[in-house]
């Protein structure tokens, strides 16, 4: 049996110590996770840990997890449904409340994606979701758009796995530090795997190079496949202009298949093939109040856009795609 003792808390910064830390399993064949420690988890950590525990059992892989209910974090997992996404049905000693603009509990991400996106997108822009003139959400239609490209991608990757696959999503806001968190991960077949078939494969692409291809624009339009995360039957920019919008809001995102793992803070780093994180994960955070340095909402999309090269300035001054 291998036994996994999890961390107590983690955060984007200590993110690549813990997918190691419950990465390699040698050839265990039961597989026990402790939660004594587990005080706070960031949704990266909760959904990434999620679809190991999915990724196991597809494998045939006994898993057994002890002290979940001692520990400090029992109640925040328990609201999150973090238990019972694991299929554990669990006597709940709290009063649920509406979650709306707040945070979206842990949702295992089905063929109906704009449901769930139109959740997301309300925790990260509520102001717009309010709103129903269309010239006023430019950015929270864009969120929307966004998250429902990423879902539809993880439905992509799990369809194409040899076995049975499962993505989640997850979302919160945290009004002490005004930062938003969101969170999608499947334990699908990757991002490298998901360009098999295309123009942009080849034997030399490594899992960081796929990640990279991955995010620049229009990548995906000229494919053979559509399968890789970002990739749009419409556009292809859907991830690419996530990327670059939390940029510019000062936020952070990673991005972790495969060995591959990506940070726009703190560069690229590599798992190993021990620790190799099978599927993708899509994890940013950003802050409202960053909305601010922007004119407004839609500036800062057409900011990005342009900025990319999706966008070119006619000779009359407007712009056009």
């Amino acid at each position: 049996m291998k036994e996994i003792v999890l961390s107590d808390k983690v955060f984007e910064r200590s993110l690549f110590e813990f997918i190691c830390s419950i990465g390699d399993i040698s050839d265990a064949e039961h597989i026990q996770v402790d939660f004594q420690n587990v005080s706070y988890y960031v949704p990266a950590a909760i959904v990434s840990l999620l679809t190991r525990f999915h990724r196991w059992l597809a494998q045939g892989k006994k898993v057994t997890i002890k002290n979940h209910s001692t520990c400090s974090a029992y109640a925040y997992l328990q609201r999150m449904d973090f238990f019972k996404q694991c299929g554990l049905e669990l006597e709940e000693n709290f009063q649920r409340h509406p979650a709306a603009g707040r945070f979206v509990p842990v949702r295992e991400i089905t063929n109906n994606t704009d449901a769930l996106a139109t959740e997301i997108a309300t925790c990260m822009e509520p102001d717009q979701a309010k709103l129903d003139d269309v010239e006023q959400t430019g950015l929270f239609d864009y969120f929307e758009y966004s998250i429902t490209e990423l879902g539809n991608n993880c439905i992509q990757h799990s369809s194409c796995a040899n076995f049975k696959s499962k993505a989640f999503a997850h979302a919160q806001y945290a009004q002490s530090g005004d930062n938003v968190r969101v969170a999608i991960a499947d334990c699908g077949i990757g991002i490298r795997n998901s360009f098999k078939g295309s123009d942009y494969y080849s034997s030399e692409l490594d899992d960081i190079g796929a990640i990279k291809k991955a995010l620049e624009p229009n990548v995906s339009c000229s494919s053979k496949r559509h399968y890789a995360w970002g990739a749009s039957p419409n556009m292809g920019v859907g991830l690419t202009l996530l990327w670059d919008t939390v940029k510019k809001l000062k936020g952070e995102f990673i991005i972790i298949s495969g060995e591959g793992f990506l940070s726009s803070s703190e560069g690229e780093r590599k798992l190993g093939e021990k620790n190799a994180f099978d599927g993708t994960l899509c994890s940013f955070l950003f802050t409202r109040k960053n909305f601010s340095e922007f004119k407004n909402c839609y500036s800062l999309l057409m900011k990005s856009k342009t900025d990319l090269g999706l966008i070119r300035k006619n000779g009359i001054g407007g712009t056009f795609e």
